[in-house]
């Protein structure tokens, strides 16, 4: 985790973040320079974000795997009790903080 990032970003409102790879994925892409969901996860909470946006999607991923991500993340989030928003972002979306 690049605790740079996190303190930089610590305690805002809306955390833009990069992640395409599920863990598994990234086992076989490691060194691509991308992240996975989790580590995204992971960075948010330690930067005490209110939201993190996900961007740069994987190519290959088609929009029911995206959604798929989305609620895997909204879930890791709840279950983990991090307190933030998460959600993936989309062409054309617009975000009000």
């Amino acid at each position: 985790m690049d605790l740079d990032v996190a303190n930089f970003a610590a305690h805002s409102g809306l955390l833009i973040c990069e992640a395409q790879y599920t863990a598994e994925e990234y086992s076989k892409k490691k060194g691509w320079g991308h992240t996975t969901f989790l580590d995204e996860l992971e960075r948010t909470a330690q930067a005490r974000a209110k939201s993190v946006a996900t961007f740069h999607h994987d190519p290959s991923h088609d929009d029911p795997f995206l959604d798929g991500i989305e609620s895997f993340c909204q879930q890791t989030i709840a279950e983990r009790e991090c307190g933030f928003r998460c959600f993936l972002a989309r062409e054309g979306m617009s975000v009000e903080l």
